[in-house]
């Protein structure tokens, strides 16, 4: 965004609020290293400390909403996926705060409903900018900028859309809210077959356009993301299923779907866009070609163990809850601990594989911050 905006104001904004954001970051760090929490699940941290990253995304939608105006004529579908996620992230950032009132406090119903409609919104956001990247890539890498205004593509943003509001339902099966939320939750979550029928079908013409454009980092990111989008999808709609998802509800199976599978798509996504910015083939003749592939096959395939591990996991852990075991808590985590250790193991290979990516992908930021048209225009 600071490059876009040639005024004064529009570079200082985005300056800020980078720093507002990477102090709420150290600050976060430090007061979970040294015990002070007091928050609730993915939030544990000291809750003054959420108000700089509140400060920040603040500061980053003034900023988005400047700049997008400027934008005359028919919006293409990344830009409402953008904003979408930008306001969404912020309101469901919020609400995962209130915890903090008694007449949510008092209820537990009313809690816990609370709580999972704000984490399960907070990841409906962060995909709506993360899939918006996506296509925002894809069109431009296509040459095509009709892609984005193909009615398929709104139709799937809607669906998306949809889903973000409501698919986190899943998570409060097991509480007596009212059965029409369930009800609503649980259909929404099986819309989501039709974006599956469509990720299957775009998925072998990817394939086929990674083939001819293969050395190209941008290709074979977006394409392995393609197939992660299938696995989340694949075991999302699998837990959504009520018989199945009192068996996996509380096991890492949900561990799987919220992170293992997300951490996929998302990452694979975040890359293909570094190398569209940065200059993927011009990377690639830099000589870092065998660096880039070793690091892409170590991620997809640390990637793959993390995730059957987590479901290894979590398989074990409901079993012996739900089928008449009379092991207890710790005993079943015993159990499950050659699943914690393969997990740490391919988390360790994961962070050498972005190590073997990220090394060239700052040595050309470095390059480009030298020479503006080093990478790719856009």
């Amino acid at each position: 965004l600071g490059r876009v905006a040639n005024d004064g104001a529009g570079t200082r904004l985005p300056t800020l609020q980078y720093g507002l954001h990477l102090a709420g970051i150290t600050a976060i760090s430090v007061s979970i290293l040294a015990g002070r929490f007091g928050g609730r699940e993915y939030f544990e941290f000291y809750p003054p400390l959420v108000l700089l990253v509140v400060a920040a995304w603040a500061l980053f939608l003034v900023t988005f909403f400047r700049l997008v105006r400027r934008h005359s004529g028919k919006w293409p579908v990344y830009l409402w996926m953008w904003t979408t996620g930008v306001i969404f992230y912020l309101v469901t950032t919020l609400g995962n705060y209130l915890w903090m009132f008694p007449w949510f406090m008092e209820n537990v119903v009313r809690d816990m409903t609370a709580q999972w409609w704000s984490l399960g919104g907070i990841v409906g956001a962060w995909n709506m900018l993360v899939y918006g990247i996506a296509m925002y890539v894809m069109s431009r890498s296509k040459g095509s900028e009709g892609i984005p205004f193909t009615r398929l593509v709104y139709l799937m943003f809607l669906l998306g859309f949809l889903n973000m509001l409501f698919n986190w339902g899943h998570h409060i099966y097991i509480l007596p809210a009212p059965a029409w939320m369930r009800n609503v939750a649980y259909l929404v979550s099986m819309t989501e077959l039709i974006i599956l029928g469509q990720i299957i079908w775009g998925w072998r013409k990817t394939v086929r356009r990674a083939v001819d454009f293969y050395p190209d980092p941008v290709f074979r990111f977006l394409s392995a993301s393609d197939l992660w989008i299938f696995l989340n999808l694949a075991l999302a709609i699998a837990i959504s299923i009520p018989q199945l998802n009192l068996f996996t509800h509380g096991t890492h199976f949900t561990v799987a779907h919220a992170m293992g599978a997300t951490i996929g798509i998302n990452t694979n996504i975040l890359l293909a866009a570094c190398f569209y910015v940065l200059g993927g083939s011009a990377m690639q003749a830099g000589g870092h070609a065998r660096g880039v592939n070793a690091g892409f096959w170590l991620i997809q395939l640390s990637l793959a163990v993390f995730w059957v591990s987590l479901m290894g996991a979590g398989f074990e852990k409901g079993a012996l809850s739900e089928l008449g075991s009379t092991a207890n808590y710790k005993q079943i985590m015993q159990r499950c601990m050659p699943w914690f250790y393969a997990i740490f193991i391919s988390g360790g290979f994961l962070t050498l594989g972005l190590f073997l990516v990220g090394v060239p992908l700052l040595r050309s930021s470095g390059r480009m911050a030298t020479d503006p048209d080093h990478g790719r225009p856009g």
